[in-house]
């Protein structure tokens, strides 16, 4: 059984299904693997255990060795081989499975959390992440390139090993055509970016920015769905998160590196999803964006049943919280 993907009839999501899944930890399951020795395996992910996985994608190197590397996934969501035709299943559509699924092992040390990383550390790790992009762009069957990390089990990470994810699809998801249409809206009835709209606004009016430089800002959003949501956006005009040049991707590691620590600091490293929302295959008028999203309340029903999110915490709440210092101060401290 390969994978497939079905689309749901009221065209409100997509749903993957991939029997390799069945064999990663369901809630509640222990996350360490025991051999039948009662030894506990190497982590594949570590320095060292390059055996486990020989194939390097790309990668980054450091003095010691790599820093970053990008391997193939284990257990893909997708397979690189094959067609992106979709077929009807009577009334419903179905898409067979074909794409790229990648690891990025953040870091060669098994302990180490994003809260750990250094403004140099992310730079490379984005360095790699933006190379990965530009060339499975490459490959005109692929419609949409994400890159996304989940930390903590409760976010959904199932290795403890530091890592993050490149997703190739083989079509454009829900929530992306439902940006796409936004943008395209406020750009046929304003002639403006709906982004940049928002990006004037809040550099305006201040309230709920965490930081900022002269390339990129971080704010906690006006309808915020989660407390201590963070959304980042370049401050020009940039629709795809792979043309990020060099100077900028500094800046970036920067407001990167500063989010992190103000959510350390406030939160003491709560599990974390950090998802890229970026510009699909033969679109224009989108802008690309990070979003963070510490995981501090389950989903209830409400939200599930009517689209409405019950937040306790204000955006200026999480402003006045996570507090004002600068990125040199918080370097300056640690």
């Amino acid at each position: 059984m390969t994978t497939r993907i079905h689309r749901d009839p009221l065209g409100r999501f997509d749903v993957i299904y991939e029997p390799g899944m069945a064999r990663t930890p369901l809630l509640g399951e222990a996350e360490t693997p025991v051999r039948s020795d009662g030894e506990v395996p190497p982590c594949p992910f570590c320095r060292g255990s390059e055996q486990y996985c020989t194939f390097t994608i790309a990668s980054s190197e450091g003095v010691d060795g790599w820093d970053v590397r990008v391997i193939p996934n284990r257990v893909p969501l997708f397979s690189i081989e094959g067609s992106t035709e979709g077929f009807p299943d009577g009334i419903y559509d179905t898409i067979e499975g074909v794409g790229a699924h990648e690891i990025a092992i953040d870091s060669p040390r098994h302990f180490d959390t994003p809260y750990d990383y250094t403004p140099s550390h992310w730079q490379k790790l984005l360095g790699v992440v933006v190379n990965r992009l530009s060339d499975l762009k490459q490959d005109s069957r692929f419609k949409y390139i994400s890159y996304y990390r989940n930390y903590g089990s409760q976010a959904g990470a199932h290795l403890e090993h530091p890592h993050s994810q490149i997703l190739a699809l083989p079509f454009v998801p829900f929530e992306i055509r439902h940006r796409q249409n936004k943008f395209e809206d406020h750009m046929r009835s304003k002639e403006r970016c709906f982004i940049c709209d928002i990006i004037h606004h809040e550099t305006s009016h201040g309230q709920r920015i965490l930081t900022e430089n002269e390339s990129f800002l971080a704010l906690a959003p006006y309808a915020s769905r989660y407390p201590f949501e963070v959304h980042i956006y370049p401050r020009e005009h940039r629709e795809a998160f792979e043309s990020t040049n060099r100077e900028d991707l500094v800046l970036l590691s920067h407001i990167l590196y500063e989010c992190h620590q103000k959510l350390h600091i406030s939160l003491s490293g709560p599990p974390l999803q950090m998802t890229l929302y970026n510009r699909p295959r033969k679109s224009g008028g989108f802008h690309w964006s990070l979003e963070l999203v510490p995981l501090l309340l389950s989903t209830t029903a409400i939200t599930m049943g009517t689209g409405v999110y019950v937040n306790p915490v204000t955006p200026e709440q999480v402003v006045a919280a996570m507090g004002s210092r600068s990125c040199e101060e918080i370097i300056e401290n640690t």
